[in-house]
């Protein structure tokens, strides 16, 4: 399916099957430093208050064993999935997605965060590394070493749609300053594909 955002930037998506209708989404790999086990224990707590709730991983390969025990120790594992998607799967579930999270301790720009904006998707995000540079006031900040501070920034999304809407509204403003910069990296990528350099 082809969508137009509220800026009629064009956005491809193909639908995925058997979503849940109430989840966060975390996209990518699950290094040490992406901080997966802390919102693992965040999620836990997050869905006592909300039961329906589920976490949605994209991508990154399927859960570990170390993840995979971690899971079942925190009694999350009917709530927790792992997919692989292409990038217009991946536009649906940011689409459909309630908060997308990324708990990262640090990153080199956070690329994901413009994806969400994209979309129109709240997010909730660290406060640290490239992150407010990046996101400005379009995202819902946490401390990323305090499992408390990440719960409070998910839960308030989850419980206000006011202000899901709010963040999604900054998003699309925020989005506004690095088009250039990500057509100019899109370019870049393409060429370096079809010359083959690295």
């Amino acid at each position: 399916m082809i969508y137009h955002d509220s800026h009629n930037n064009t956005i491809t998506t193909e639908a995925i099957s058997g979503l849940p209708a109430n989840y966060l989404l975390y996209v990518g790999e699950r290094t040490a430093h992406k901080n997966f086990n802390r919102l693992l224990h965040c999620f836990a707590g997050l869905i006592n208050q909300h039961p329906d709730l589920y976490l949605i991983c994209a991508n990154g390969g399927a859960f570990n064993t170390e993840e995979i025990l971690l899971i079942k120790k925190l009694n999350i594992n009917e709530h927790c999935r792992q997919i692989n998607v292409n990038e217009s799967s991946l536009n649906y579930l940011y689409q459909q997605a309630k908060v997308f999270v990324f708990p990262s301790l640090y990153e080199g720009f956070g690329y994901p965060l413009l994806d969400a904006f994209k979309i129109g998707c709240a997010v909730a995000a660290s406060n640290t590394s490239s992150f407010p540079e990046v996101g400005g006031d379009a995202v819902h900040y946490f401390n990323p070493d305090d499992t408390h501070s990440m719960y409070k920034a998910i839960h308030e999304l989850l419980a206000d749609t006011l202000l899901r809407k709010q963040y999604i509204d900054e998003g699309y403003e925020q989005l506004k300053h690095f088009a250039l910069a990500r057509e100019i990296e899109d370019t870049l990528n393409f060429y370096t594909k079809v010359t083959g350099r690295q």
